[in-house]
Parts: structure tokens; C-alpha cells; sequence
């Protein structure tokens, strides 16, 4: 099969299958574990879709429902510190810290 087929296979498993291991995306695919490891970065630089990992025994790929770097997430809260000190209303600033708090807890664990 074609890499373009294959990385579109890929990410409709992720999104059926949710966090899948290597090994079982290599089986499904017929392909090397190397390869699924292509089609993920071909697939994050593309941005069609963000592909990551997650360690563990429970561990695999799955499709990112947020596509944030570590820059966009320190600028939000850059941008709560800077609304604090202009004053901005308080409601909606505790409104603005718990989508932030939510964000980081669903999907970055390790921030």
C-alpha cells in the first residue's frame, strides 16, 4: 500500500482504536515499527493530525485532541499574568485560569 494510504489508515485506527501500541498499528499496516514511527512524525509535520505517545504498560500512539508546544502553553499563561496586572475582571480571570487548568490537566500531565 502507498505511505499516503497507510498514514491516513493510521490516523482513522487512532481515532477508532484511541491509544494503540506500535507493534499492533505494525501488524494492522503490515509494516515495520520503524515505519509506523515515520508515518508519525510525516503525520505531525504535515498537521493534518497530531500523533503522540504515551509511555507505560498501558502505553501507545493516539490522536492529540489539542495541538499546543510548551511556547503556546507558557504564552497563555503569560497572557493570565498579564491580564492580572492590568486589571482585567476578576471573574473572567478565574474563568481564563480554569480552562488553562483544565487544558493542563487533561492533555499535558508533565507541565
Amino acid at each position: 500500500m502507498s505511505k499516503l494510504l497507510n498514514e491516513l489508515r493510521l490516523i482513522q485506527i487512532l481515532k477508532n482504536q484511541g491509544i494503540t501500541k506500535i507493534e499492533e498499528l505494525s501488524d494492522l499496516l503490515d509494516v515495520s515499527q520503524r515505519m509506523i514511527r515515520k508515518y508519525k512524525s510525516d503525520i505531525n509535520k504535515s498537521k493534518v493530525a497530531y500523533v503522540e505517545w504515551k509511555a507505560g504498560k498501558q502505553g501507545g500512539l493516539y490522536i492529540s485532541d489539542v495541538m499546543l508546544t510548551d511556547s503556546e502553553i507558557i504564552l497563555l499563561y503569560n497572557l493570565l499574568e498579564y491580564l492580572k496586572v492590568n486589571n482585567y475582571p476578576a471573574a473572567e480571570l478565574e474563568k481564563f485560569k480554569i480552562i488553562l487548568e483544565k487544558i493542563k490537566y487533561k492533555f499535558y500531565e508533565d507541565f
